[in-house]
């Protein structure tokens, strides 16, 4: 086994345990929502290259972010429950964003796409 499929291995596997963490301490929706964000992640194929591998790290960064950002409208949503379904309804936005190819792609997913909807999360829960 090459290092690359190795390493992606292990990047999966924490992928997994980390979603698995937090989807346990999760509403349903905000479970389902990081399932689905996880293996969309982990579903990918091993890197073949220095390149992919590169590309997967920037995809690790943005599914963590996806993942956090369910884990806030889960909070909120506990807080303010008759907001739920928008605040859910606005993170599923988020989470239907491909991941990112490029680090243009990464830097818009962990900066300004982020703080917009963690933004409009508060204004919704507001």
């Amino acid at each position: 086994m090459s290092d690359l499929v190795g390493n992606w291995l292990v990047t999966c596997h924490g992928a997994q345990s980390t979603a698995m963490s937090i989807a346990t301490r999760s509403c349903e929706t905000a479970a389902r929502m990081i399932r689905d964000v996880t293996d969309r992640f982990i579903g990918q194929s091993a890197p073949a290259t220095d390149a992919e591998n590169d590309t997967r790290r920037l995809q690790h960064g943005a599914w963590l972010s996806k993942v956090r950002l369910i884990s806030f409208a889960d909070d909120l949503a506990r807080t303010h429950p008759q907001h739920a379904p928008m605040l859910f309804e606005e993170v599923k936005e988020f989470c239907d964003i491909p991941l990112p190819k490029t680090q243009q792609e990464a830097t818009a997913i962990s900066l300004r796409q982020v703080d917009e909807c963690r933004s409009r999360l508060f204004r919704i829960a507001t």
